[in-house]
């Protein structure tokens, strides 16, 4: 069945814009001037139990229990129901101060309803069949009383249910059919609802991306299966059914983000060392080195090795291949020098990936496999160590990162070590 309850997307609902909200006591203009831009960092069940309580709360509650602004708690009443936080948010005198009173206010007061706490994955699950299943559906596969199933149809003509004490409130809608709606969208009674379950058919297995038994592609993948996943260790798997470990990021800016480490990127071997341009001596390459996670880019002409100099470039690339694709990233890593003789420099800042030059310049580059990803910079043996660190941003959908250096002279190598990367 199809999910028409907008609310209960699993998605995040963020805003770019860093000016701060309004709320309760300030001016009507300012108020309304700052609808809609939500800045409040929530995860996807917070943006659950918030609506729960601005669609289902007396105006008392509001006012006094969660003390909302008196104005704020009115509006919400009058507007309501809301189907996203972002239509919560374009409420006049409701900002990240009133949204956080919610959200707190829900925590601090759960709702059961014969055992199943309002606002919950297994409560959206329930509600989402009550919203859109058949009548006969309702009455032969759930099965329910053909009184309530016929009376929920009815209700819910009018406006889809938003609380499980909504559904509860239906005539022949007790603690039976409540029961019954839960077995139907969680078999195995583990209080996790199929579309979310590792395994709906064995309790002992919860939601994906816990165990080697369920993996996931990616970090993100087991955020969207469990809105309330922690940081920590997770179980992804790859395009060849390879299953690994990873640390996940669930908190920072909505979660979501898979760590890559160089000891990562090592112990998988997703790392390709080439020579993309120049006349490359059988020195010149790159290699993973004996303290694991560090790897070495050594572009080395043919002169050079043969004990003379000249301008003659040559281009080495580190292309590291994740099993899953990105579109955001941020993190930092170290160039350095193996020995005195290394420098790496970025003369030509213009130079393109795998290109090599013989006017005796060159350059190190880090990024992804698109021309406008990619940084540079210079340091020598006087400067080295330099840790290169970037800030979150946006890249077209890849799973590429790449490292190149290209140089002449000596073996005007880079070190790449301490690395670490969040991608998402």
């Amino acid at each position: 069945m199809t999910r028409t309850l907008s609310f209960l997307a699993l998605a995040l609902i963020t805003s770019a814009c860093a000016e701060p909200m309004t709320d309760a006591g300030e001016a009507p203009e300012a108020a309304d001037a700052l609808d809609g831009e939500l800045n409040l960092v929530t995860t996807s069940a917070d943006d659950r139990m918030i609506l729960f309580v601005a669609n289902t709360a007396s105006f008392e509650e509001l006012d006094v229990d969660a003390a909302l602004d008196v104005r704020a708690a009115r509006n919400i009443v009058d507007a309501r129901p809301f189907d996203t936080l972002a239509e919560l948010d374009d409420v006049s005198y409701v900002g990240d101060s009133a949204l956080g009173k919610l959200r707190d206010y829900a925590y601090a007061n759960p709702v059961d309803v014969y055992g199943i706490q309002e606002g919950s994955l297994l409560a959206e699950a329930i509600l989402e069949v009550a919203n859109t299943a058949s009548q006969t559906e309702l009455d032969d596969d759930v099965p329910l009383d053909s009184r309530a199933a016929a009376n929920i149809v009815n209700d819910r003509a009018a406006q889809p249910f938003y609380s499980l004490g909504e559904l509860d409130d239906v005539s022949y809608v007790a603690g039976t059919a409540m029961a019954a709606l839960a077995d139907y969208v969680d078999a195995d009674g583990d209080g996790i609802p199929t579309a979310h379950d590792c395994d709906d058919s064995d309790a002992t297995l919860l939601f994906p991306g816990e165990s080697a038994a369920c993996p996931v592609a990616s970090c993100a993948e087991a955020l969207a299966l469990n809105p309330a996943a922690e940081d920590g260790s997770y179980i992804l798997e790859d395009t060849d059914g390879t299953t690994f470990g990873v640390t996940c990021d669930m908190t920072t800016d909505g979660g979501g983000w898979t760590l890559v480490t160089g000891e990562l990127l090592d112990d998988r071997d997703w790392v390709a060392f080439s020579i993309e341009d120049g006349p490359a001596s059988i020195n010149a390459g790159g290699t993973w080195t004996e303290t694991a996670g560090q790897f070495y880019l050594l572009p080395e002409n043919t002169d050079f090795a043969a004990g003379s100099y000249s301008c003659d470039g040559v281009a080495v690339r580190a292309t590291a291949t994740l099993p899953f694709t990105f579109s955001e990233w941020s993190g930092t890593f170290v160039g350095d020098e193996l020995d005195s003789f290394d420098h790496a420099d970025d003369y030509l800042t213009d130079t393109a990936w795998g290109e090599a030059r013989n006017d005796c310049g060159g350059h190190f580059k880090f990024g992804t496999d698109q021309d406008d990803s990619k940084s540079g910079g210079e340091w020598g043996w006087n400067w080295a160590p330099r840790t290169w660190t970037f800030a979150e941003a946006d890249v077209n959908e890849t799973d590429v990162i790449r490292w190149e250096t290209m140089d002449s002279y000596g073996h005007e190598g880079v070190l790449v070590h301490s690395i670490s990367i969040k991608v998402r």
